[in-house]
């Protein structure tokens, strides 16, 4: 089986994988530019600096509109 979701009988397609790679990279490209000393909290074992972020610039929107 090539993809984890069809040993368990849902369907994955690849494409999507790819769109969420380049959503991902748009969003730590981002992150980073607003927080410049993150990786220093993420090795001190600290996220809440991230997740913050993620928060108050990506979630917070999600739940605005329908699809």
């Amino acid at each position: 089986l090539q993809d984890v979701h069809w040993s368990v009988g849902l369907f994955g397609y690849f494409a999507t994988y790819s769109l969420g790679n380049v959503y991902a990279g748009c969003l730590n490209e981002a992150m980073r530019a607003d927080l410049p000393n993150l990786d220093d909290t993420l090795e001190q074992g600290d996220p809440s600096q991230a997740t913050d972020w993620l928060n108050e610039a990506l979630q917070r929107h999600g739940g605005l509109r329908e699809p």
